[in-house]
């Protein structure tokens, strides 16, 4: 196992370190069951001689599993009370961690559309939102601006003939939309160069893969990037790591939603 993870870093580019043990094991033996390898050495060996099948390992490793708008309440909490809020200044700036193909982003970015349109403000907020991913193939993708069906799941017929519109069976986000988002290859577990302190941070299900103490490095790392009283939001299915709890107050709304306390 140890020699397969050491291909990935060294071949693939990618230092996967801090993701738990057992999410790697259950991803690599998954992949040797799928190529038919006999036993991990086996494995070692195919990957060793195939550069595409080592990409497609390391990108499961990397889990570029999303979808528009996931967590509806989290949406219209946003919709409803933080976004309102932020958008009565004259510039926002946003980042949207491990933001893998750029669902969220993109969901973030119509959220935001939708509030300015509606503003009676002469002067709407600039809105800038950073949205970053350790896989520079999920990044590529997020770049290109489309989806698949199955990713609309939760985007209503409205809101897709909108933003959206069908080519060669995929929906491509309209550039009205893509024009807030910048994206770029990025660590979580090192510091977002040249970036401006934030607003909001989001940065969901990307604890769920890591040990405990690179959850509490990342999420400090996160942390420093915040505004004071900045808000920072983690997943539904992730808790705040013990050591890290005196950095925010939680939200009354939802556990998952945090204020940075400095």
């Amino acid at each position: 196992m140890e020699k397969i993870v050491h291909l990935m870093k060294g071949q693939a580019g990618y230092d996967l370190s801090g993701i738990k043990n057992s999410y790697i094991e259950t991803q690599v033996k998954a992949f040797q069951q799928k190529v038919g390898a006999n036993d991990l050495n086996a494995l070692f060996n195919y990957l060793k001689s195939n550069p595409a099948a080592l990409t497609q390992l390391t990108n499961a490793c990397l889990n570029n599993a999303t979808r528009y708008f996931r967590n509806p309440r989290l949406f219209e909490l946003l919709r409803q009370l933080y976004l309102p809020a932020l958008l009565k200044q004259s510039s926002v700036n946003i980042w949207v961690a491990a933001c893998s193909l750029g669902d969220e982003a993109f969901s973030l970015a119509i959220t935001i559309h939708e509030l300015l349109q509606q503003t009676l403000e002469p002067c709407p907020a600039k809105v800038h939102i950073w949205a970053t991913d350790i896989s520079a193939k999920a990044i590529d993708t997020a770049k290109a601006g489309y989806a698949i069906e199955s990713n609309l799941v939760s985007v209503g017929e409205a809101i897709k003939q909108k933003y959206f519109h069908y080519k060669d069976h995929r929906y491509y986000v309209q550039p009205a939309i893509k024009n807030y988002v910048e994206f770029a290859v990025h660590d979580l577990l090192q510091p977002l160069a040249n970036a401006p302190k934030f607003d909001l941070i989001i940065c969901r299900n990307a604890l769920l893969y890591y040990d405990i103490a690179y959850q509490q490095h990342l999420i400090t790392n996160l942390h420093q990037h915040l505004k004071p009283q900045g808000i920072f939001i983690i997943s539904e299915f992730e808790s705040m790591p013990a050591n890290c709890a005196s950095l925010f107050t939680k939200s009354a709304e939802a556990p998952y939603i945090f204020t940075s306390n400095l």
